[in-house]
Order: C-alpha cells, then sequence, then structure tokens
C-alpha cells in the first residue's frame, strides 16, 4: 500500500499563494490591546493591597505590648576561666 501525501491530514499542503491573503510580519497580531485584561490585573492588585494592608493592622492588633519572651542582651562580661 503506497501513502499518499494528499491524505496527510497532520500537516496542512501550501498551494503557494493562490487564494491566501498577504500579510507582512510585522502586522500581525494574535488579539486586540486587552483593555479588560488591564482591568483585571489592576483590580487584583488593588485587592492584594487591600488583603495586606488588613494583615498588617491585624498584625498590629495582636502584638502584645510587653513581650515576654524577650531575647537578653548579649553580655558584655568576658569569664576567663584559667
Amino acid at each position: 500500500m503506497s501513502r499518499d501525501d494528499s491524505t496527510d491530514t497532520r500537516r496542512p499542503q501550501r498551494s503557494g499563494n493562490a487564494g491566501e491573503p498577504s500579510l507582512p510580519t510585522d502586522k500581525a497580531r494574535q488579539g486586540r490591546w486587552g483593555g479588560r485584561v488591564l482591568i483585571v490585573l489592576v483590580v487584583a492588585l488593588i485587592l492584594a493591597a487591600i488583603a495586606w494592608w488588613a494583615v498588617e493592622i491585624y498584625g498590629g492588633a495582636i502584638k502584645p505590648q510587653n513581650p515576654v519572651d524577650e531575647a537578653a542582651p548579649p553580655s558584655t562580661r568576658q569569664d576567663q576561666a584559667r
């Protein structure tokens, strides 16, 4: 059985420029600018900033006034055991 390349559906056959519009490569684009995407990103950034601010306020509210487990400052006295 011989296989004909024209029946291969994995690779479309090029027929030259017949019926295909000519498009310069510097003018080709995937889509429009995406203003809605920009709005979603800006709103998400604002919501993240609000959440950060709320966590900072909550962290300051639960912080104890006089911490019990403070580390003692390092001792300047040097013990010389001879």
